[in-house]
């Protein structure tokens, strides 16, 4: 932010307001819950990190008047809040972070600093190295001898090359990364993807703590590897793999003897703050069977027309679906999902209905699940925890099996329903029916919740319904033809928080995120206009993001509304040949570096 004095405010959400604000009226606002901390708002702003001369001139490297050199900062010491209350929304004064730190907050957690050229070179000609010395190993040892020379000699060459210097942007964001890093706050991504949030530290261990008893979470001595590595090497003997696969699989479990880490992403769009809990299974004992158990769960889910697996089929199927009479729309959402799911209720259920697709192995599949979902423990400050009801957090397996758990759970239900019933499709927690009868809602509803444990929420409408990114209604076309009406839906509450343009990433991946885009409002709308409405919407975001005019006018010549039907359509198999490819950090003198040494 330029120009900007010490009466503005950082909220929670990451965003810069009131630069225009007097002083004086933005004491009154800066503490909601306790009038009468004058004294301490006045402390935080004696100091501020811009004053009259910097707030008039440019900030990104302004001359001084009176020694005519760029001007060295002073950097304030972060200091923390008053105490408020758990549920109140808190505000931090400006005059209490850097200015490094705000733009730490404005360019979002998915920024990418400038890295230097040597750096860029040296990490390639590894990679050259490493993906190419299995191949020329099959040739002559003088060959060998060569390519060993000529990438000793490529990595020599290119580290003694300058360092590139990083732009101010760079140094501005690594001086806020390393404020914030000691300081009392917690940098923290919000759920929903609303930007970047500041907590404070034992607030934010606070808040992981209720949640690890929320979730079920027991505190333990000791991260039971061991035990792990046992359970995997007898499920093994029985598995219907190959020798090697069964040893790859032991070895995994013997390589990663650490817990997943647990995290939460905090919910600055609820009413009260809530938290999302997260557990890294990246690199866990189970995460690599986990991962080949979901492979044959999600073989049995795409089979089933009922779960939709993308907004794209959904958007296939209303094109096709022709609605003579009455239509009422009725969307559900499951509260909670995963720590509700019974397990020994769900593997009973998956034991029965699963019989012919898990074949003569079935049994290896049921045991496997049910180590999965019972042995996931979470590290988080030191201490172990393990999860001891509800399903397995963070797990590649997770999301096919609740979507299962769920099918057979409520197909009963639909099938009792099924004359009143036009469409019905589900994404693991979220579903849409649209219903020919409104008086079959009521029964429709009290059917499905007492089928299960589980709490759900409805949304009645006679005119349009919201599922995934589509909002379905009935347009003009759908009283012309009987064929519903689609168009792109976004959260009110969404920041569109792209990629900042000016993040260090090629080019092509800027111009990817504008056609992709583009692409899907154009998918998930129907009519031209509201596609351009649409269009013009998105544009004004992606230029607050950073995108320049030049890029968008590039973009908007790959996409028109003639294209929709193309766009439609599924993707067929292509063959292409293969080819070794080597994958470099984007660097814009890499191109010429690699001209000069080869």
């Amino acid at each position: 932010p330029k120009g900007l004095g010490s009466s503005s405010k950082v909220t929670g959400d990451g965003g810069v307001n009131g630069a225009r604000n007097t002083a004086k009226n933005s004491e009154k606002d800066i503490f909601s819950a306790e009038p009468a901390e004058e004294e301490t708002v006045q402390e935080c702003g004696t100091n501020p990190p811009f004053d009259e001369t910097r707030q008039q001139g440019n900030t990104q490297g302004e001359k001084s008047p009176q020694k005519g050199r760029t001007r060295k900062r002073k950097f304030n010491q972060i200091t923390t809040p008053p105490q408020q209350k758990f549920n109140t929304p808190i505000a931090i004064p400006l005059g209490t972070l850097t200015p490094e730190v705000i733009r730490v907050l404005s360019v979002g957690s998915n920024f990418t600093l400038q890295p230097s050229l040597p750096h860029v070179m040296i990490e390639a000609a590894t990679q050259l190295h490493s993906q190419f010395q299995p191949i020329i190993r099959s040739y002559s040892t003088t060959t060998q001898q060569g390519f060993s020379r000529l990438t000793t000699r490529f990595t020599r060459e290119i580290g003694d090359y300058g360092v590139t210097r990083p732009t101010l942007f760079n140094r501005q964001i690594r001086k806020g990364l390393t404020h914030i890093k000691y300081s009392p706050w917690e940098l923290k991504m919000a759920d929903k993807n609303l930007g970047l949030v500041l907590l404070d530290k034992n607030k934010y261990k606070s808040m992981v703590l209720d949640q690890l008893q929320q979730g079920g979470f027991l505190p333990e001595q000791i991260f039971p590897h061991n035990r792990i590595c046992a359970k995997v090497r007898r499920l093994m003997k029985s598995s219907p793999f190959s020798t090697t696969t069964n040893q790859f699989f032991i070895q995994e479990a013997e390589n990663h003897p650490t817990p997943c880490h647990f995290y939460i992403l905090p919910k600055i769009h609820k009413a009260t703050l809530g938290a999302r809990p997260i557990t890294a299974q990246h690199s866990y004992a189970l995460s690599a069977l986990s991962r080949r158990l979901s492979k044959e769960l999600n073989g049995f889910v795409k089979q089933h027309r009922g779960i939709t697996p993308h907004s794209k089929r959904m958007v296939q199927e209303i094109e096709q679906l022709v609605i003579s009479g009455p239509c009422y729309f009725l969307t559900y959402d499951v509260e909670s999902l995963y720590p509700s799911i019974d397990i020994q209720d769900a593997l009973e259920v998956l034991t029965t209905h699963l019989p012919q697709f898990f074949n003569r192995h079935r049994r290896f599949w049921i045991r496997l699940l049910e180590v999965i979902m019972t042995e996931n423990h979470v590290e988080f400050n030191g201490k172990t925890y393990w999860q001891s009801h509800g399903t397995a957090t963070g797990t590649a397996a997770a999301p096919p099996f609740a979507n299962l758990y769920l099918l057979f759970k409520f197909d009963m239900v639909f099938r009792r329903f099924n004359h009143t019933i036009i469409y019905n499709r589900r994404y693991i927690d979220d579903g849409l029916l649209l219903i020919n009868d409104d008086k079959q809602i009521p029964l429709l509803q009290t059917a499905l919740n007492e089928c299960s444990n589980l709490n759900l929420t409805w949304q009645t409408s006679t005119t349009h319904g919201i599922y995934l990114d589509l909002e379905i209604y009935k347009g003009i076309r759908f009283y012309e033809t009987g064929i519903l009406d689609l168009q792109v839906y976004t959260k009110p509450i969404s920041k569109f928080l792209y990629l900042h343009g000016k993040s260090y990433h090629p080019p092509s991946i800027f111009t990817g995120i504008i056609k992709g885009e583009m692409i899907r409002f154009l998918r998930n709308t129907s009519n031209e206009k509201v596609w351009l409405r649409k269009i013009t919407f998105l544009f004004t975001m992606l230029n607050q993001r950073g995108y320049t005019a030049r890029w968008l006018r590039q973009a908007r010549q790959f996409v028109t509304f003639a294209d929709r039907d193309r766009y439609l359509k599924p993707r067929l198999p292509v063959d292409r040949p293969q080819h070794i490819a080597v994958t470099i950090p984007y660097h814009p003198q890499a191109k010429i570096m690699w001209r000069l040494a080869l």
